[in-house]
């Protein structure tokens, strides 16, 4: 059909509608043991992949279905050869492994962090398994990069003190000729805690260091995390010393932070 109908066609919400509602209701999504549900999904994806000019509407069905997919595996744990093998065949016979979203989805870089945690499980080498250009560090020796997460927020718990105290117990005006007692009260300094904003940057981790890398650099060996709170969009970590503080980075998933920590420590 002439591309402008084509393009026309692939817009209308009717066309989502019916990607959304029919093929990709859960069955197809979860693909249960129904070997002719399956068939008939991976048939329609061959179909689908005709040509690059796949609909957008058809590629953001595809990678929540990817997302589920996922995120299900995960569920017990890190994905194990049985269920890449299953994200594979998937991203194989979708239209997805010709499309640019896929690499800049959240699925695929939660895929991708899922395979290098089980590279740490199983005492492999860390696979180069995405590249990353001018990074902003110098690797020590037998010092491996395992991820970079883009614009973060860093915070520095620092202390501060002031002055309080003092009072008269009254509150004049004070006039020429006035002669005025000041009460027994005396002030004192006290302490109290406030972030310290280290700007917006990348945060890197290594099997080795933590960095933060904006108007400020942090670097955290992963051996001297004290502690940890992890968050749905960041993390607080605690570095040990003769004085710990807390640093806060914002902006990521700290779930793939959290469990390469334990991984690399035990």
């Amino acid at each position: 059909i002439p591309e402008n109908l084509k393009e026309e066609v692939l817009n209308t919400s009717r066309y989502n509608d019916f990607w959304a509602g029919y093929f990709f209701s859960e069955s197809l999504i979860l693909q249960n043991d129904d070997e002719e549900k399956i068939k008939e999904y991976q048939t329609l994806m061959q179909e689908v992949k005709i040509n690059d000019a796949v609909s957008t509407s058809i590629n953001d069905k595809l990678l929540l279905v990817l997302s589920i997919k996922i995120n299900k595996y995960l569920a017990d744990g890190i994905l194990d050869n049985n269920e890449e093998e299953e994200i594979s065949k998937f991203l194989g016979y979708s239209s997805l492994s010709n499309s640019a979203a896929l690499y800049n989805s959240s699925a695929y870089h939660k895929l991708i962090q899922s395979l290098i945690l089980r590279d740490i499980q199983e005492g492999k080498e860390v696979e180069k398994r995405f590249n990353v250009k001018n990074l902003p560090i110098l690797l020590g020796k037998k010092e491996q990069l395992l991820w970079v997460f883009q614009n973060v927020k860093g915070y520095e718990e620092k202390t501060g003190r002031r002055y309080v105290g003092g009072s008269s117990g009254v509150s004049m005006r004070v006039c020429k000729g006035v002669y005025y007692r000041v009460g027994a009260s005396k002030g004192h300094s006290i302490e109290y805690q406030y972030q310290n904003d280290l700007g917006s940057g990348v945060f890197i981790i290594t099997n080795k260091n933590l960095y933060f890398i904006g108007d400020k650099q942090v670097k955290i060996s992963i051996s001297k995390v004290l502690s940890f709170k992890p968050y749905s969009d960041g993390i607080e970590l605690v570095k040990d010393g003769a004085n710990p503080k807390p640093y806060t980075f914002v902006g990521f998933d700290s779930w793939f932070v959290v469990n390469a920590m334990q991984l690399l420590v035990e």
